[in-house]
């Protein structure tokens, strides 16, 4: 899964959720599980994230459903153009 699109997919997520705007660029790593050879997305949380319990909890849930295989790349991409549709049509309604 590529970065870019898990970027997105996190930063719309947590805007949503928690009205937040975060570059999660940096708070999160894609890496090689070294038994399985699967890349998993492993978490490195910033001060902003670790001090926020209600933030982190939802970013730690929304890695979790992606490391378990519950969400794969097209899900993803289905979740991130409903949000982008959600939040054009609360700019329409503005």
């Amino acid at each position: 899964m590529e970065k870019d699109l898990l970027n997105d997919y996190f930063k719309l997520s947590i805007k949503q959720q928690f009205n937040i705007d975060l570059n999660t660029e940096c708070e999160f790593s894609l890496i090689e599980n070294l038994v399985s050879k699967k890349v998993i997305v492993a978490p490195t949380f910033s001060e902003q994230i670790t001090e926020n319990s209600d933030l982190k909890q939802f970013f730690t849930a929304m890695i979790n459903e992606i490391n378990l295989e519950n969400c794969d790349q097209s899900i993803i991409e289905h979740r991130i153009r409903k949000m982008q549709e959600s939040s054009q049509d609360l700019k329409e309604i503005s």
